[in-house]
């Protein structure tokens, strides 16, 4: 769910034919690629952005964007949420504090941020090896880490070492090496 006013936010979603992913990386998750574009997208505005994995966009620890991708007759539906004119957020009810462009230094009206921001989206679907683009830019890499994968579940405790080739989280445990492939 995404709450906000009439033009705060830029809120869309792409049709992504089948067949569109990146080169020799046919199960890299469209969610990351599109996280990907974003992120790069806001480095080019002079921010310094952070891919929380699986399908968020922090700029200073605070979320800016969130992504949600389904499939539909062959297709991925990409949903893409951008905060950009918020001044205030009522953060107490929020699970993770929130940013808006206005907030960090940043006037854009929704299309001229969608104008700018397309070319990058489709721009990482391009990407030689996503893996280690995305790994650059993923947030808390190298830190400790508390994963809850399903909310019945107790979290898992470890250390973000990376993305696995096909996008999955790994987390160094007390037992070892863990992927994961879905979590919050």
């Amino acid at each position: 769910r995404w709450e906000t006013g009439p033009g705060e936010a830029l809120l869309f979603t792409l049709i992504i034919p089948p067949g569109l992913s990146a080169p020799g990386r046919s199960g890299f998750p469209v969610s990351m690629l599109m996280a990907l574009g974003l992120a790069r997208w806001l480095a080019g505005l002079g921010l310094a952005p952070a891919i929380k994995w699986p399908n968020d966009v922090l700029v200073s620890d605070r979320k800016l964007a969130g992504i949600l991708v389904t499939g539909a007759r062959g297709r991925y539906l990409a949903g893409i949420g951008i905060n950009l004119g918020q001044t205030a957020f009522d953060q107490d009810r929020l699970r993770r504090p929130a940013t808006s462009l206005r907030l960090e230094g940043l006037v854009l009206e929704p299309r001229q941020a969608l104008c700018g921001l397309l070319d990058q989206l489709f721009a990482a679907f391009a990407e030689a090896d996503p893996r280690l683009a995305c790994e650059g830019l993923l947030w808390q890499q190298g830190k400790d880490f508390r994963l809850q994968v399903t909310p019945e579940a107790a979290p898992v405790e470890g250390t973000i070492a990376g993305l696995d080739a096909d996008g999955a989280l790994l987390l160094d445990t007390a037992s070892g090496r863990q992927r994961f492939l879905s979590g919050e």
